[in-house]
């Protein structure tokens, strides 16, 4: 017998080693032990029928093979959790968990269990050794479920159900990072096809993560209002989850293909007008519903308040146009409330209504918290009454762009929006490409320009069909665009006459070639904040009673009332408490508050200027990235580290890359090294080349390089060893801001003949991207060598005819 009992046993071991590699192949995210998990599915593929049978022979763990199926479905995950700590008792397995019962006669020892063990209790049935491992890796083999519609929330501890192992970035902001994930097999539970049915497949869905608690309610409870809808809109993204884990806040939305920004910069080889025009009114339908058609306990009105071609989403559906189905998205400062009372005999929806809101929440003011931007109306940036027929405006600008698509192609539409950018008259650059300018606010006069000239266009071979299509959209866009916000039409009214304006679109249109661009126009924006502007509102009541300071603090900071937040902080609040995850002192810096960051500061002159808050950064990289030069300058005096690393980037490469030439300049006088890398291996300067900002931002560094010798204007990149001018030239765009960036690095002597890691020079580039003048410039006033070898690059007749002079000229000097 011996014998048998020796074999018996190395088998066990041999079994239970195998078991552990299944589960380590399985285990998904290995890479980060916080989040490593495996799925449900995959211990069920790991424990089948037959090796269950098998366990049950060789280790006989106090159950026969009629309670498997039971075993299966109710203890995996716990038997899979013993395997994985080397636990070794498995002749108790059975009567420890599987016939354990509480003194209610309840199994109370299964997988559903798992989660609320605690040390003692699970001591109470393992050696200390093996508690302690089963309570570290528990988390593991238990992660979240996601259930659609639902807000769930976890403690810090449980997984989310990720298994792509490195998340592709979507897009980031103030507010947080969108990422793609891809769900794990049944590891969603769908509930809009079958009640609570797991979904089949793996799920890829866009993450969003927010920077604040804050930000989180503001957006999720707009879209919990929009969703409890008995009514819904196909053209409105709702959301799949909203799940909480520890202080991360999530939103799970379905994965569009793309934003509408990114559509009109690279539109499909197919698309046609009918089709943007029909799918413009379907969006346009969309904002309707929310301006007048939800049944929610908030009211009937929602105000986007953010409308741009990045927040409309497009996706491929199976009866989907060519052009795709958008989806009106993103309601993070989004407002749902009841519009003002009006004479019962104006209440029809189509109608021209008043569209203030009361009631608002403290997005929505008289004088708005936003920052005026590309899309928003006259309103935002001259201090107006701001709601529904500012969404308008902001459709008709979108729907201008797409227009321009459907009728110039993208070459038109490039030409338009560049033009939007620029001087009245000549190439100049203007201070926004807003569409509108000015004080008092008139249309942006190429707008006004392109929407004159639409009834002299000849769209088809059919000219009164063709005249009587233009004449109708042109008088529809100057409505929407109108300067006073009262002479804007509703939304609905808009999808009315969009709806008509569809039966007449001229069938046969000739759009212009489209040349497809490798990358998409945008109108990025910087993250600076909406400012510490004084608020209309009156004065917080406040006590010593207050049940919480420090959220009485942070609602100080956050509505400018200072006198509140000098009382409140001498009646004892502490400023180093978070709220929702933040310090007061992030809150401020938000707000670029230097008056309420000094009050602070004196209330606690040891006050902590350089933890990071919830989103990782800062407070002397979120000051510098808002152009904050005045806290900037008051960060570093307190102690906080000038080239303090935050999200990869120093504060000077955050200042660099927003354009913000102030702050710079003092994060240079400060002493900020010019010469650091980033995480992703840039310096200061090539963000200042690459991103926002313009040719006085770089003299300042061409200044800095004058006066230190230790500041060099060819620093390299740290992978492709691209020099700020190759960088520069690459994102060539004949634009007046590249121009002067380029005169400025000139100015400073930047070597026009320097390679980078592929031997590229500033002219081979300049060449390969065929910028003649640029190359003629370099070769002519800046002495540029020829490359020794170009003769693979394909040039065009003009570069081909600059290139031979050159090469001629140069071969006589040689002679």
């Amino acid at each position: 017998m011996v014998p048998f009992i020796h074999s018996r046993g190395h088998l066990l071991r041999s079994f239970l080693d195998a078991r552990l590699q299944d589960l380590n192949n399985a285990t998904c995210r290995r890479e980060d032990p916080s989040q490593k998990f495996i799925p449900s599915t995959r211990l069920f593929d790991i424990w089948s029928e037959a090796r269950l049978e098998e366990f049950v022979h060789l280790a006989r763990p106090g159950f026969d093979r009629g309670l498997i199926a039971q075993v299966r479905d109710k203890l995996l995950r716990t038997l899979s959790i013993l395997v994985y700590i080397s636990w070794s008792d498995w002749h108790l397995f059975g009567d420890t968990f599987l016939h354990h019962r509480n003194l209610h006669g309840e199994q109370s020892r299964l997988d559903d269990r798992i989660p609320y063990y605690n040390l003692g209790s699970l001591r109470a049935f393992l050696d200390d050794i093996c508690a302690d491992r089963f309570l570290a890796e528990r988390w593991t083999f238990f992660p979240i479920v996601l259930e659609e519609g639902k807000t769930q929330q976890y403690s810090r501890d449980w997984r989310l159900p990720f298994v792509n192992p490195h998340p592709h970035t979507i897009g980031s902001g103030g507010y947080g990072l969108v990422t793609e994930e891809e769900i794990a097999e049944q590891q969603f539970f769908a509930s809009s096809v079958l009640p609570r049915a797991p979904y089949q497949g793996k799920l890829r869905v866009a993450r969003k993560r927010y920077a604040t608690r804050m930000d989180f309610r503001q957006e999720t409870d707009t879209l919990k209002s929009i969703r409890s809808n008995h009514l819904h809109h196909r053209n409105i993204v709702s959301y799949l989850s909203i799940v909480i884990v520890g202080t991360e806040y999530n939103l799970l939305s379905p994965l569009a293909e793309m934003d509408l920004e990114r559509f009109l910069g690279n539109p499909p080889p197919a698309v046609q007008l009918p089709d943007l025009i029909g799918e413009a009114r379907n969006v346009v339908g969309a904002l309707g519903f929310l301006h007048g058609m939800l049944q929610t306990n908030h009211g009937p009105a929602c105000c986007h308040n953010d409308l741009k071609p990045a927040n409309i989403l497009v996706f491929h559906e199976p009866d989907s146009t060519p052009v795709g189905t958008w989806k009106i998205a993103d309601f993070g400062i989004s407002v749902i409330a009841a519009p003002e009372e009006q004479p019962a005999a104006s209440r029809d929806v189509t109608s021209t209504v008043t569209q203030n809101i009361h009631n608002d929440p403290p997005t929505v003011q008289k004088n708005p918290a936003r920052n005026a931007s590309t899309y928003q109306g006259p309103e935002v940036c001259h201090g107006g009454d701001i709601g529904r027929k500012s969404d308008v405006w902001s459709m008709g600008c979108i729907l201008v762009r797409i227009l321009a698509l459907g009728i110039d192609g993208l070459m038109g539409l490039e030409e338009l929006d560049n033009a939007r950018g620029r001087e009245d008259v000549g190439s100049y650059g203007y201070e926004h490409d807003y569409f509108h300018r000015g004080s008092p606010p008139c249309l942006n006069p190429h707008i006004k320009k392109w929407l004159d000239s639409l009834p002299s266009r000849a769209l088809s071979d059919a000219p009164d069909a063709s005249a009587k299509f233009l004449n109708e959209l042109q008088a529809l866009l100057f409505s929407m665009l109108a300067i006073p916000k009262r002479d804007r039409p509703a939304a609905l009214a808009v999808f009315q006459r969009l709806n008509d304006i569809e039966q007449i679109v001229p069938r046969d249109v000739r759009v212009p070639g489209r040349r497809i661009s490798s990358t998409p126009t945008s109108s990025a924006q910087s993250p600076a904040g909406s400012g510490s502007s004084p608020s209309t509102q009156t004065s917080s009541v406040y006590s010593q009673q207050q049940l919480n300071p420090v959220k009485s603090v942070v609602d100080a900071i956050m509505s400018g009332q200072m006198d509140d937040l000098s009382r409140l902080l001498y009646c004892g609040a502490n400023v180093e408490e978070s709220h929702e995850g933040d310090r007061p002192l992030l809150y401020a810096v938000k707000r670029t508050n230097t008056r309420a960051v000094e009050i602070l500061y004196k209330h606690n002159s040891a006050l902590d200027v350089e933890s990071p808050g919830l989103g990782g950064e800062t407070p002397l990289a979120i000051a510098a990235a808002r152009g904050g030069s005045e806290l900037v300058d008051f960060l570093i005096e307190k102690g906080a580290p000038v080239d303090g690393m935050s999200a990869g980037m120093t504060p000077l490469m955050h200042a660099a890359r927003w354009g913000h030439d102030q702050t710079v300049e003092t994060l240079l006088n400060q002493g900020a090294n010019c010469q650091l890398y980033s995480s992703e291996g840039w310096t200061p300067l090539h963000y200042a080349v690459h991103e926002l900002g313009g040719g006085d931002l770089l003299d300042l560094f061409v200044s800095r390089a004058n006066m230190d010798k230790r500041v060099d204007l060819d620093v390299p990149t740290d992978s492709d060893e691209e020099t700020p001018l190759i960088k520069l030239i690459k994102a060539h765009d004949g634009s007046q801001q590249w121009r002067e960036k380029y005169a400025a690095l000139i100015r400073g002597h930047a070597n026009v003949n320097k390679q980078d890691a592929y031997g590229n020079s500033p002219l081979l580039v300049a060449m390969r991207d065929d910028h003649v003048e640029l190359a003629e410039d370099l070769i002519n006033r800046r002495a540029a060598a020829l490359p020794p070898n170009f003769s693979h690059i394909p040039l065009s007749h003009n570069m081909q005819k600059l290139i031979d002079k050159a090469a001629k000229s140069t071969g006589q000097r040689r002679n």
